[in-house]
């Protein structure tokens, strides 16, 4: 497993802060070193109770407003300028009225946990406090706001002044995910500064990592899902465990009685909890209230947001065909009892964003709120984030559905469609469905990303396609949402088209091709299902970028993948110093030709079942790969076809089959030929292999479930 997806080595390189942080987080690269004192020796390292120091050097620096003379962060690294010395490229010059970040990593090992003290070592030139204030900040990641941390008062006028400046106590809100940013600059335009160091420093201690405190037996059978009989499996310390029993059944029902092992049912049937609770959309059909119209003339508007402002719950505002130049926002929300408010674009209807930066359509703490039919183009920008349709906040009861989103365009950090719960209060119940997002130019960011305390939504029958970067994203981890609440949870993707999806283009990744179709990146408890996913960097991917965090719970079953660069579905953290996958599931997808492989574990994965899959390889590549710290693997009658012939890779399979599996016409059609040795070939796993096939068929239609997406 080595790879090198520069823009992968450190935490969130592909992702955009919260709304409301007025900053741009954009990518680090490994640019910190730890320094151990003058007598610094292997008792000096990271360790149980011991205290170390590191300096960590600017790895990425982003102008955040004005302009700077252009030098690069390496610059910042290292003093070498001293009294009136003038060497142009040893020092970042900061235009008048300029603001510029600076984004840091904690070395590999440390968590945030282990930060003692922080403090910030400066070399400056320009003019004194007294003739205009230049500013330190620090990012605070617990309240999403900048703390200011010191400014020039120890600068002498235009000679180069050094200082540490120490970084206010509690200092673990400065960090997360080992991530730190420090921000320069000034509101002045009467002069310009330079800045010729700006590293952090900090103290490091860390203790014994805690005892790992096992789950009871009733938790256990919760998490598996198991209602009754026996199980014997992995706590969720890692340690084998065998339950005696997990209940007992009532009534008419026996245990695997629906077809589901451990679980009660009636035999004959068979269940699929519906993942997706809000599959029918919070606000359906009841527009009860009035309908305003905007039309460039004739209309009761003619902006959209005048009609917004309009809107109270229950009421529609159609927009007529036309162009619209403008950034809109919904005022108030609509209610459970009233309806939605609701903007419905008719054929035709335009927001465009020429000439203008920031959010299309933004929806900011509001409920019952429907967006439909609306095309949205043409934001861009490096001052706002460009986005098509933001949400933030709490925002819940929300259906986005139908619409066009295209040239959302960034170097640094863009999204079409976003939604980031920032707030201690989840955001809920949201269906985002039938859009299309296409020909955007995302930075370090994604086409769609569900991203924080966002939990019970439904991600469906959108077309996802030629972005370059990530299709679609659900994340957690990243200092989104309040501790505790920070992952997209509960959810379901289903029947969306992604393809490709490749960052080869994106100047945020220098040519480094790791865009994922679809990717959980620190996300719980999703299914993912029914999906198309072709020509994409990575097809699926099942990880978490942060130490010491994991992705779990998560459910890939009766997707085709085909056709991408690095592999078709990928699970782990992509180099060992990154978080986890737990209890994952790759069950009845059809694989087709991966350039780098069809199923690669990266690192750190526990509970994999892969079975009933179709993994249909190129010649030379292994089928199922694996890197380092893979456990309780377990790969299970799948068919393999087009490399080995007797292997199916990293892992035996018991049942393996290495037949052609008879597809229609690869790669465009991946369905079974009613010859196909998968038909009625595969296991039944009762609600875990899903109610439907890839075409939304019934997923078992003959004596035995096929193996692979479709059922014949």
């Amino acid at each position: 497993m080595n790879r090198s997806r520069k823009n992968r080595m450190t935490p969130t390189m592909h992702r955009y802060a919260p709304p409301g942080a007025l900053l741009l987080a954009v990518g680090l690269f490994p640019a910190c070193a730890t320094q151990g004192g003058p007598d610094a020796s292997d008792s000096d390292t990271l360790g149980a109770g011991l205290a170390s120091s590191a300096t960590m050097t600017c790895s990425k620096l982003t102008v955040l407003k004005g302009s700077t003379g252009g030098q690069g962060a390496q610059a910042l690294a290292t003093k070498d300028q001293s009294g009136t010395a003038d060497t142009w490229s040893k020092y970042v010059e900061v235009n008048p009225g300029s603001q510029a970040q600076c984004e840091y990593a904690l070395p590999s090992g440390a968590s945030d946990a282990d930060v003692s003290a922080l403090s910030l070592s400066v070399n400056y030139r320009g003019p004194t406090k007294a003739e205009m204030l230049w500013t330190f900040d620090a990012w605070d990641y617990s309240t999403s706001t900048w703390v200011k941390i010191g400014d020039n008062a120890f600068a002498s006028s235009w000679a180069w002044s050094a200082a540490t400046i120490a970084l206010p106590s509690p200092h673990a809100r400065f960090v997360s995910g080992g991530r730190l940013k420090i921000r320069y600059g000034t509101t002045s335009t009467a002069d310009a500064s330079d800045i010729d160091l700006l590293v952090l420093n900090a103290t490091l201690t860390s203790g014994p990592p805690p005892e790992c405190v096992p789950e009871t037996d009733a938790q256990l059978c919760s998490r598996l899902a198991r209602s009754c009989g026996a199980l014997s499996a992995n706590d969720s310390c890692g340690s084998p465990r065998t339950v005696a029993s997990c209940g007992t059944c009532s009534g008419t029902q026996t245990c695997g009685g629906g077809g589901s092992p451990g679980v009660c049912g009636d035999a004959g049937s068979t269940s699929d909890p519906d993942p997706s609770p809000v599959a029918g959309g919070a606000c359906g059909d009841r527009s009860s209230g009035r309908t305003i119209t905007v039309a460039p003339s004739g209309g009761d508007h003619r902006t959209i947001q005048a009609g917004l402002n309009a809107a109270a719950a229950g009421d529609t505002v159609v927009v007529k065909a036309g162009t619209y130049n403008e950034k809109v926002s919904f005022t108030r929300s609509g209610t459970a009892a009233a309806g939605c408010i609701t903007l419905e674009g008719e054929a035709g209807a335009i927001l465009d964003g020429t000439g203008k930066s920031g959010v299309g359509i933004d929806i900011s703490s509001k409920n019952y709120i429907k967006v439909t039919g609306m095309t949205v183009q043409n934001f861009k920008g490096s001052g706002d984030t460009p986005m098509g349709i933001s949400v933030s906040g709490s925002s819940s009861f929300l259906e986005i559905r139908n619409n066009l989103v295209h040239h959302i365009e960034s170097s640094q950090d863009a999204h079409g469609i976003a939604f980031y719960g920032t707030s201690a209060t989840p955001m809920t119940d949201l269906l985002i469905d039938g859009n299309e997002i296409r020909d955007c130019k995302l930075g370090s960011s994604e086409a769609m990303v569900l991203n924080g305390n966002v939990t019970r939504f439904v991600v469906s029958r959108n077309t996802v396609h030629d972005n370059d970067n990530i299709g679609i994203d659900f994340i957690g981890f990243e200092g989104t949402g309040p501790s505790g609440s920070d992952q997209a949870r509960d959810g379901v993707c289903v029947d969306n088209i992604v393809y490709n999806i490749s960052s080869a283009g994106n100047p945020a990744y220098d040519g480094e091709r790791s865009a994922d179709g679809i990717y959980v990146d620190g996300g719980k408890d999703i299914v993912i299902e029914r999906n198309k996913v072709d020509s994409s960097d990575i097809g699926i991917e099942i990880a978490s970028e942060h130490a010491g965090k994991t992705t779990s719970n998560i459910t890939v079953r009766n997707n085709f993948v085909s056709r991408s660069y690095q592999g078709n579905i990928m699970i782990g953290g992509y180099d060992t110093s990154r978080g986890n996958a737990a209890d994952i599931a790759v069950l009845n997808n059809t694989l087709y030709q991966g350039a780098g492989g069809e199923i690669i574990l990266q690192n750190n994965s526990n509970g994999v079942l892969i079975q009933n899959n179709i993994l249909r390889a190129t010649s030379g590549n292994d089928y199922v790969s694996s890197g380092s710290n893979n456990r309780n693997v377990t790969v299970d009658n799948n068919i393999f076809f087009g490399a080995s012939r007797s292997s199916a890779g990293a892992f035996s399979d018991p049942h393996a089959r290495f037949v052609d599996p008879l597809l229609v016409g690869s790669p465009s059609d991946l369905h079974l030929t009613s010859g196909s040795p998968a038909v009625d070939a595969g296991i039944d796993l009762g609600s875990r292999s899903g109610a439907t096939d890839i075409d939304g068929g019934a997923r078992t239609s003959g004596a035995r479930i096929d193996i692979g997406a479709d059922e014949r």
